[in-house]
C-alpha cells in the first residue's frame, strides 16, 4: 500500500464484484487504510447460508474467526458505520435467527446502541445479543483461550447463546 507491506482485503458485493479494499498496514494497533466507502464484510458469501442463522461481528478478523469454525457471519468494519445499518437489517430479514457478537469494549456498546435504535420492529425479537465469556474482548480472544479448537469454539458459543437477550431488551 503507497510502497509499505500491507494486507489487501477486498470488501465483495452478493455478486462477487470488489465494493472497496482496506489495507492492513502494520501489526500494532489499528492500522488500517481504506480505498472506496464502507461495506459490510462478507456479502459474497451470503448465499453459502442456508438462512437459519447469521452471527454479526465487529471487525473483518472476528468474521475470519467465525468462518473458520464454519459458522455464518457479516461483519461491520467499525462501529462508526452507521450508513452500512440499513443494508445490514435488509439483509438480516433473510434470516430467523441473527446473533449479535460485538466486540466487549466501548466500541462494541456504541455499534450495539445504534443497532438497538435502528432495528426494525418485525426483527427485534429475532436478533440476540450475545455476551462474550469472561476475560474475551472479541471472537478472536474467544478462539485463543480455546487453543483454536473450532469445536471448542463452538460449544463456547452454544454456552453463550444461552445467556443471549433479545436486542429489543438492550436500551
Amino acid at each position: 500500500y503507497k510502497g509499505v507491506d500491507a494486507v489487501r482485503i477486498p470488501y465483495s458485493s452478493e455478486t462477487g464484484g470488489t465494493l472497496s479494499v482496506q489495507w492492513r498496514v502494520g501489526l500494532a494497533g489499528e492500522r488500517f487504510r481504506r480505498t472506496g466507502s464502507p461495506h459490510l464484510y462478507g456479502l459474497w458469501r451470503l448465499s453459502e447460508y442456508s438462512g437459519t442463522n447469521l452471527w454479526a461481528v465487529e471487525g473483518i478478523t472476528d468474521c475470519w474467526t467465525l468462518w473458520h469454525a464454519g459458522l455464518p457471519a457479516l461483519g461491520f468494519p467499525s462501529a462508526s458505520c452507521d450508513a452500512l445499518l440499513p443494508d445490514f437489517w435488509r439483509i438480516a430479514t433473510r434470516f430467523s435467527n441473527i446473533y449479535l457478537l460485538l466486540d466487549n469494549d466501548d466500541s462494541g456498546e456504541k455499534l450495539l446502541r445504534k443497532l438497538a435504535e435502528t432495528c426494525p420492529p418485525d426483527l427485534q425479537e429475532r436478533v440476540k445479543v450475545v455476551p462474550l465469556p469472561d476475560g474475551c474482548k472479541d471472537s478472536g480472544d474467544l478462539w485463543v483461550s480455546v487453543e483454536g479448537d473450532a469445536e471448542r469454539f463452538k460449544t463456547q458459543l452454544r454456552e453463550a447463546l444461552q445467556h443471549a437477550q433479545p436486542l429489543a431488551s438492550v436500551h
